[in-house]
């Protein structure tokens, strides 16, 4: 009989500082112990590992107290995408409205420390036959770290874009806006297609809703 081939899953992570931040001498330390096996600079931590060779990496705490965005991506499909937003708690109930009430996949908001807000964007959508052993995590956060910074500005769109494209996956009436029925309109005009969309807004639609598995129109 033969032996089945045993299929290892990549799991890749990446964190950034923004706005030219760099890491302490002693937050460098830290992350070096937590770790050997990362990339590390004073502005970032790349981690390319297997399921066999993961170490546990706690994504709201390394976002606390060292980066400000942080991307996961398993390469049986799930990934997430993470903002610290310093100084944005008063502003966590406008965010608010786009949460969708799911552990696996949508958007989540969340006090993080003093008046840091942590925003989560994820997609959860397994598939076991190689769709996506092609991707190219490494090439994704460069065009999704200007969306730290419209979120800091007060442009919702990026929560608007993971609440509307997480609802494809389940029925509108499943996924309500708590506390009020929609997004202003008046924010959203003209963004309803990738094309349309600013490139940071568009790399975040192939990012939750990825051509691997959703061919857009038009495609091969």
């Amino acid at each position: 009989m033969a032996r089945r081939r045993e299929i290892e899953v990549r799991h890749y992570y990446e964190l950034r500082t923004v706005d030219g931040r760099e890491l302490t001498e002693e937050q460098l330390a830290d992350m070096r112990r937590f770790s050997r096996r990362i990339e590390l600079t004073p502005t970032s931590l790349i981690g390319d590992f297997t399921q066999e060779t993961d170490p546990l990496f706690d994504a709201e705490t390394l976002l606390k107290q060292y980066f400000d965005v942080f991307l996961y991506f398993d390469g049986s499909g799930p990934r997430h995408l993470m903002f610290r937003l310093p100084g944005a708690a008063a502003r966590i109930d406008a965010m608010r409205r786009f949460v969708i009430k799911d552990s696996f996949q949508g958007v989540e908001v969340k006090n993080g420390y003093g008046d840091d807000v942590i925003v989560r964007l994820s997609l959860w959508e397994e598939d076991g036959e190689l769709t996506y052993s092609d991707e190219v995590p490494e090439a994704w956060l460069d065009d999704l770290v200007p969306l730290h910074a419209s979120l800091l500005a007060g442009d919702y769109s990026p929560l608007w874009l993971g609440w509307e494209l997480a609802s494809r996956s389940g029925t509108r009436d499943r996924y309500q806006y708590p506390g009020s029925a929609s997004p202003d309109p008046a924010d959203l005009d003209g963004l309803g297609e990738p094309e349309k969309m600013p490139p940071p807004l568009a790399a975040l639609d192939e990012f939750l809703w990825p051509p691997a598995i959703h061919p857009r129109p038009g495609s091969d």
